[in-house]
This record gives C-alpha cells, structure tokens and sequence, in this order.
C-alpha cells in the first residue's frame, strides 16, 4: 500500500497484486503439473468470487507468510543437498524479503516507535496478539474456541471460493481419495491446513467477504481442485468398471462444473455483490465524496460516520492538506489545539458543518 500511497492511489494495490496473482497461478501450474492444470487454475482465479472480492479492497491478506512455511522447510531441504545449484535464487528470494521487511519494521518505528511494535498493539494493547488467554474485547481466547472458529473457515472456503452449489472443495478431497498425490499436492495441502491452524490461536473471528483469514491459501486450493477434476474420471472408472468411459466421465465432469459456475454467476454473486456493495460494513465513500465537492483545503475533518471509510486517506505523517479524525467528544477541543490554523469540520455520512474551537 506504500507504493500505492505514493502513487496517488493506495486503492489500486490489492487489485493488481490480485490480477497478478491469477496470473501466477497459470505459470505456476504450469511449472508444477503441466500447461493445461496452469490455464484452467487461473480460469478458475478469475471466476473466484472470494479472489475477486478480496482483490478489491484494502486487507493486506493478498500478502500474508504463514502459508509458506511448507515450501520454506522444502527450500532448506534443497539447498542442503545441492547448495551450488540453489544458492542464488534462495539469496536473491531472501534479500527481496529483508528489503520488505526492513521497510515494515522501518514504518513500525516511524510510526509507533518501534520496529516490533505495531500498529494494532498501538490501539488495543498486548491482548491484540495472537495467544491463549488473549483477546482485545471479549472473553479471553481459549483452544475450543480456536477449533471452532478454525472449522468456520474452513466450512466458509466450501461456500466463498466458488460460490457453487456444492462444496468448494470437493475436488481436493477427490484428488486425495485417489491416492494418486505428488509432493506439490501434498505441500499446497500443508499450506492450506497451517494457515488454518495458525489462526486457530487467533482470538478474533469474522467473515468479511467470505472467510478471509484462508484467503492465501486461495491459490493452492485452487490448483488442487483443477488437479482433482483431472483424477475424478479415473476415480468413477475404477469404481463403475467398464460402464462409463473415461472419455465420458470427463464430459460429465464438464458439464457439471459449468452448471455450477452458471449458477453461482445467476443467483449467488449477483446477491454477494449488492451486499458489499451497499456499505459494506458501515464502509463507504460518502464522507470523502462530500469533502471533495465541497473543496475543503486545511481542514480537520472530525467524523461521527465509521473511521474506517477514512483512515485510509490520511498521510501516516498527518501532513496532507485535510486530516481525518474519529469523532470523540470533548477529545475533539485536544486535537485542535495540535493544529492551530486550520478550519474544522463535523462529518457525518454527505453531511459536513464547520464548528469553532471551544
């Protein structure tokens, strides 16, 4: 979002990271399985309403770590057994990750200041981190509850990922049952189920545009399920014997997936889509929109509509020409103090009124 930031435009990152991301999913099918498993998982990329939806907004899941450790452990196993051959792609990998990482710790600091400190700690406490007993509101975190609300999601991706009347995932679980499995099966699975768990000492729970904790694994569940479509032919063959033809069985698998698809795109997403899009959230534009056509200029803009269809324009710094606030009277007169000269404002959805320091 840094880089959208000093574009112009923080909204524009998570729907390119998005689209590149459907793309990586055709290359790396094609690197892992063959050309055709590529083509029809990123097909299936951009007909995912869930990779679609959380494309185009502003979480950071498009860029999540937790489900790399599997490849991680893989890469460290290759590198130990053939260190001449590895070692420059894994030094290149790893110095583009530090340079990232010492930007984040690098914003922690200016911001918070401290490298490890973020900004969630900043606003709830320690309670906000990951961790039993832990929780921001709420009663504290406890593992029946992370079971639970690890089930959940993974109940949501059934629904979310494709948005088809039958369940999601019903092709990863026939790509297991034919126990016909490689390693990059396996480690896509892996990343699938520690991402999940990794949430599971997480206390906080939502579904905001499906599932969104299991978005990263969106990409390998995806290239499993088209690896799963490829098994079920010879899955049916070796329990109908010589009734069906592969040949046959590839048709129906076909059709049905197409049927699927055609329903979601008529009933579900169409439903999904007036949802997020009538302030989703308590999320909307209308309080920018009114800022803009009223051409405020060094204004403090205190708002009693949600902060989170703000926050996101403001400088971190504070130093562009209008400031959002939350609205917390009588902590209002304390933050005009911090900015003599500007002209303030009161907010509330399209509804701006100029008030005067008490």
């Amino acid at each position: 979002m840094m880089l959208g930031l000093l574009a112009g435009a923080p909204w524009i990152v998570n729907p390119l990271i998005g689209s590149a991301t459907v793309v990586l999913f055709c290359f790396l099918g094609k690197e892992l399985y063959s050309e055709p498993v590529g083509r029809l998982a990123a097909l299936f990329g951009l007909l995912s309403p869930f990779v679609l939806s959380m494309s185009s907004e502003f979480m950071n899941h498009v860029s999540a770590a937790a489900l790399a450790l599997p490849f991680f452990v893989y890469g460290a196993s290759l590198l130990r057994a053939q260190f001449s051959r590895y070692k420059t792609p894994m030094l290149t990998f790893s110095i583009i990750l530090l340079i990232f990482v010492c930007i984040l710790l690098g914003f922690n600091y200016l911001t918070n200041g401290h490298p490890l400190l973020f900004g969630y700690q900043v606003l709830y406490g320690e309670k906000v981190l990951p961790g039993f007993g832990r929780g921001a509101w709420g009663d504290p975190h406890t593992p029946a509850q992370g079971v639970r609300q690890t089930l959940t999601n993974m109940i949501g991706l059934h629904k979310y990922l494709f948005e088809w009347p039958m369940p999601s995932l019903v092709f990863v679980a026939i790509l297991f049952v034919s126990m016909k499995v490689n390693r990059w099966d396996i480690l896509l699975l892996f990343s699938l189920l520690l991402l999940a768990v990794s949430y599971l000492f997480y206390w906080f729970q939502d579904w905001c545009f499906g599932p969104r904790f299991l978005y990263d694994a969106a990409g390998g569940v995806i290239l499993l399920t088209v690896r799963g479509m490829q098994r079920l032919p010879y899955v049916l063959k070796n329990q109908l014997g010589r009734a069906l033809s592969v040949r046959r069985i590839c048709g129906l698998t076909v059709f049905v997936v197409l049927l699927s698809t055609s329903i979601g795109v008529v009933s579900n997403i169409p439903a999904l889509v007036r949802v997020y899009s009538n302030s989703y959230w308590s999320v909307n534009g209308k309080v920018l929109k009114a800022v803009k056509q009223r051409g405020l200029q060094k204004a403090i803009v205190f708002t009693k509509s949600y902060y989170g269809s703000v926050v996101a324009a403001n400088s971190p710094l504070l130093d562009k020409d209008v400031i959002y606030v939350r609205h917390l009277d009588p902590f209002d007169a304390d933050f005009m103090k911090l900015f003599p000269g500007y002209r303030y404002y009161l907010a509330e959805d399209d509804r701006i009124v100029e008030i005067r320091p008490r």
